[in-house]
């Protein structure tokens, strides 16, 4: 009888030590890979041109850190709806309190196509084109489009710095902003930020000076928020307001005349993100390719030689957060308002 329970003993602790074992393994392969990218990033020359921009930026935002790029944009366009002068443009147009769903996909793919490709590629050089028609039918200040751009640079640093399950290199931080002041000045925006850290300085003393409540900026925000909550279900709604306006910092609630989260909202906020944080630092395999939304070029495209050749390919989706808008592909010449 001693020497059963002494073998079911030896047994029960082989198999406990094997566990944890296992456990440690599993944990030390996901911290040397979860790491990989930063280790490749780390050791390359700061980016200077277009191409060693396009490939941080793809290791960063598209493979490491695509969920947190993806709000930060969201709630960066989300912010500009809180700049009067940008406002009141957009709800004259009516194209985001009417059409909203479709706005909203719109402006995803076209800058799905500057970002996943390089911006010299026949497909971000025909969404980078298309972008520039529909801005030629408006009147828009250099300074608006300085912001925007900035939000751009700077709001998916600072998300992933703060929710991200490691910090940015320098090297992160420059191809940011690389990539979009390329795409900048292609758009035309004069004095483009000629660093990050100019970018975030333009971004903060522009929220300060010109992030004030106006109707119009309320009005985007009521559209907006039902966009957002019309994917899921209705008994969630309420908490999933609360939930956004604490992710909003307070100059951003008050220019949208939002209420004060109540503080249990907040830290339901937080703590999600941060247990987010922690789970894909220690717990979860990374990303293995980049995550993309549109078609690669080669795939797409594959006799189209240049952009022009490109204007009436049908190009269909990986995914698509609203599903009606175009079920059978779309056309890049099509994307945004008509006339």
């Amino acid at each position: 009888m001693g020497s059963h329970d002494g073998n079911s003993n030896h047994i029960e602790t082989s198999m406990a030590a094997a566990l944890v074992g296992i456990a440690v393994l599993y944990l030390t392969i996901v911290r040397f890979l979860r790491y990989r990218n930063y280790d490749h990033i780390s050791r390359l020359p700061r980016p200077k041109t277009e191409a060693e921009a396009h490939l941080i930026f793809n290791l960063s935002q598209q493979m490491d850190f695509p969920f947190l790029s993806r709000k930060s944009l969201e709630f960066g366009l989300f912010k500009t709806y809180a700049i009067p002068s940008i406002s009141k443009l957009l709800v004259a147009t009516k194209q985001l309190t009417e059409n909203t769903s479709r706005r909203y996909d719109d402006t995803d793919l076209i800058m799905c196509h500057m970002n996943e490709d390089p911006i010299d590629s026949p497909l971000a050089q025909l969404a980078l084109r298309r972008l520039n028609e529909i801005h030629g039918n408006y009147v828009i200040s250099n300074e608006d489009y300085l912001y925007v751009l900035s939000v751009f640079i700077v709001e998916p640093a600072r998300w992933i710095e703060r929710y991200g399950f490691r910090s940015l290199h320098r090297n992160e931080l420059d191809s940011f902003h690389l990539k979009y002041m390329n795409i900048g000045i292609q758009m035309g925006i004069q004095k483009v930020p000629k660093t990050f850290e100019e970018a975030a300085d333009y971004m903060d003393s522009y929220e300060e000076k010109y992030m004030t409540f106006h109707p119009a900026n309320a009005k985007l925000a009521a559209s907006t928020q039902a966009l957002f909550l019309s994917t899921m279900p209705s008994i969630f709604h309420p908490l999933a307001q609360k939930i956004v306006h604490a992710l909003c910092p307070p100059r951003l609630r008050v220019a949208m005349e939002f209420p004060e989260p109540p503080v249990w909202a907040c830290l339901l906020a937080h703590t999600a993100l941060a247990v987010a944080q922690l789970t894909h630092r220690h717990l979860l395999l990374p990303r293995w390719r980049v995550l993309r939304r549109t078609q690669p070029w080669s795939v797409a495209c594959p006799f189209a030689k240049t952009c022009d050749d490109a204007v009436n390919i049908h190009l269909t989706q990986r995914y698509t957060v609203f599903d009606d808008n175009y079920p059978n592909g779309y056309k890049i010449s099509m994307l945004g308002p008509l006339d």
